[in-house]
């Protein structure tokens, strides 16, 4: 008889591990509160059009061809990718830009225009982030790998008072917007560039050495594939069915509780959730912290659809801010709206040309402090408008249709304790119980979700091969 796994969520680690399960033969079913499958990355409806929930970076292919391949397809089949080049532009100012790409001398070329100084340094910097990756990819021990989150990538023992992700880069570069164009990384995963440990330039380095690659017409093309490759395996996804608890006996998850108080049983049962969520299914009484000081940021996010224009921006783009540290202190430590917000541009290509899709994105303080989006939303938004058209002449113009997404939108409907993006890993789990996503490590987003997932799979594989 096969073993039976039951997912909570259904984002792209669920979808993942669920993939790899179901080729070896497992009963897999995922179970989803919203109405729609695929977590984060579903996508949002802007007047009838299907956009990218948010940023939609894809770095290291080959974990993407590695699990189409564990579904029997190839990677791009059903679906258009390319590599970016540049992979961002970062803008100083409206004709003053940095294109980042992972063609070293291109770049070194690029930061010439610059600081022919800081160009000179460029090569060592980039040492120095190969250095970093390769100094964090210590695999868990077997034996431990079912009692925590779960990622190929384990961070060595942290020592107090190392570097930032911001010093470590000023080491290398002496030019202001230098410094921001390359340590811009732990923004996009709402941290502190000037608190957050160096390590995250490793993010960095990955994206040199395997680029990133960009799916025409929005990432959630890819999602919606890899629902029905799991759905074609014989996997289940049962829809507006919440989650009320993890039942447990002696340390081990046993069943779960449907909202509907159903009770179901699994041989493995695996969490797409935050740690902090799912400990609170298994002990309903926990209290999750609103402040607590390792929380991540949050996000306020605009999805617009413009008429078109050919003066447009490339996929990823950035717009610096003026005082990057003012910008950090009133975001990450004051708890305010910025006054010159740092903004990530994602342009979703190779769609019709009615109408062109547009997303905004700038970290915001969670909800553990006090700021009423109820009347602050519309005036933030409307100054990130302004920013923009500084840029792009006769931008606000351009606007047919928005949706805004503040933190309260993210608490509500993707189940973000004060509508932060990401939570530090549990360090505790029960014997029975797995974690996939992106809060395996924070700050890796979708490289967490599917290293965690083959992780998983591999781990629930080898104990029943040892049992054979």
């Amino acid at each position: 008889m096969a073993h039976t796994v039951g997912i909570i969520g259904s984002g792209i680690g669920a979808l993942a591990v669920g993939i790899r399960l179901l080729s070896k033969g497992y009963q897999v079913t995922i179970f989803e509160a919203r109405n729609i499958a695929g977590g984060k990355s579903a996508g949002v409806d802007v007047e009838g059009h299907l956009l990218d929930s948010g940023p939609t970076i894809l770095r290291m292919p080959h974990l993407y061809m590695d699990l189409f391949s564990a579904a029997g397809k190839q990677f791009g089949e059903e679906f258009r990718a390319r590599m970016l080049s540049p992979q961002y532009r970062v803008y100083q100012e409206p004709e003053n830009y940095l294109d980042i790409s992972n063609n070293e001398n291109l770049v070194i070329e690029n930061i010439s225009r610059f600081s022919s100084s800081d160009a000179n340094k460029y090569s060592a910097f980039l040492q120095r982030t190969r250095s970093i990756y390769q100094e964090n990819l210590t695999p868990p021990p077997i034996e431990k790998i079912k009692f925590s989150p779960l990622l190929k990538f384990r961070p060595k023992k942290v020592i107090p008072n190392q570097s930032s992700v911001f010093q470590e880069t000023s080491r290398y570069f002496d030019n202001v917007f230098i410094q921001q164009a390359l340590s811009f990384h732990p923004l996009l995963f709402g941290r502190n560039p000037f608190s957050v440990h160096y390590r995250n330039l490793m993010v960095f380095a990955i994206e040199q050495q395997w680029g990133l690659l960009h799916i025409e017409r929005g990432f959630f093309q890819l999602v919606q594939t890899l629902i029905k490759h799991f759905q074609v395996l014989g996997g289940e996804i049962a829809l507006n069915t919440p989650i009320e608890q993890i039942l447990t006996e002696k340390r081990k998850a046993q069943a779960l509780r449907l909202a509907s108080g159903k009770k179901m049983q699994f041989d493995y049962l695996i969490s797409n959730l935050s740690p902090f969520l799912t400990q609170n299914l298994i002990n309903k009484e926990t209290n999750l912290a609103k402040n607590s000081p390792q929380q991540t940021s949050s996000f306020f996010i605009l999805h617009l659809l413009l008429e078109p224009e050919n003066n447009t921006f490339p996929p990823n783009t950035i717009f610096t801010t003026k005082n990057y540290g003012r910008f950090a202190q009133q975001v990450f430590i004051q708890h305010q709206l910025p006054e010159d917000p740092w903004l990530y541009l994602y342009t979703q290509t190779g769609g019709n040309n009615t109408l062109q899709p547009l997303m905004i994105m700038t970290p915001v303080p969670h909800l553990g402090k006090p700021i009423d989006w109820g009347k602050q939303a519309f005036t933030f938004r409307n100054q990130i408008v302004e920013k923009v058209n500084q840029y792009l002449p006769n931008f606000k113009n351009r606007i047919n249709y928005e949706r805004l997404t503040t933190p309260l939108n993210l608490q509500d409907e993707f189940q973000l304790p004060g509508g932060s993006a990401l939570y530090p890993p549990i360090r505790r789990g029960l014997t029975n119980l797995y974690y996939v996503g992106d809060n395996t490590w924070t700050g890796l987003g979708l490289i967490s979700a599917l290293s965690s997932a083959e992780q998983v799979a591999k781990t629930i594989l080898g104990e029943n091969s040892a049992m054979v």
